[in-house]
């Protein structure tokens, strides 16, 4: 669902579906705020402590590079070094 028929629908104070949530809190489409929703989706299930690892390398090794990137502009090729980046970070 499009973020602006989200906002849409809120503005309207139209009561939706549960699962609409987390879609629909989006107010921009950048790769931190769609990456937050997935990762609020998975909560329930994975193990907490999972879920909070994975919460802590994306906070810490991939926002700070793509974070505040709109996900359309975003190319396969720049991810190789994010994926690069990560891979040589030691992780507890």
């Amino acid at each position: 669902m499009k973020v602006a028929k989200c906002q849409d629908l809120v503005a309207k104070k139209i009561k939706l579906p549960k699962f609409w949530g987390a879609e629909c809190r989006l107010k921009e489409n950048t790769f931190q705020a769609i990456a937050e929703t997935w990762l609020e989706r998975q909560k329930n299930e994975w193990s907490a402590s999972n879920h909070k690892r994975v919460k802590s390398y994306l906070e810490r090794d991939v926002f700070p590079i793509l974070g505040g990137r709109d996900i359309a502009s975003i190319e396969a090729p720049e991810i190789i070094p994010v994926i690069i980046h990560v891979s040589y970070i030691p992780h507890p």
